[in-house]
């Protein structure tokens, strides 16, 4: 999926993810979009070579699982307009 621009009527969510290797990836997505579309992106990465992961923000500590926040909103786990992840 392309990610959104930012401009217009739709609000858009920043997410910055650093993975265990200590490497950054950077994705814009839809404020709307479900964090099961977070996983997705970082199963897409060449260096994610794990399964069963959790994605933490650090403040507040909130840990967001596959299953149990997948069709959690961004928006409404508080990770838009942006956000910082650890993997």
């Amino acid at each position: 999926a392309t990610e959104p621009s930012g401009s217009g009527d739709h609000a858009v969510a920043a997410v910055r993810l650093r993975l265990p290797d200590g490497s950054t990836a950077t994705r814009r997505f839809a404020a709307d979009a479900p964090v099961s579309s977070v996983f997705q992106f970082v199963d897409s990465l060449d260096s994610t070579v794990f399964e069963d992961y959790l994605v933490v923000s650090s403040y507040p500590r909130r840990e967001f699982s596959r299953r149990a926040d997948a069709e959690l909103t961004l928006q409404a786990a508080g990770l838009a307009p942006q956000a910082a992840l650890f993997v």
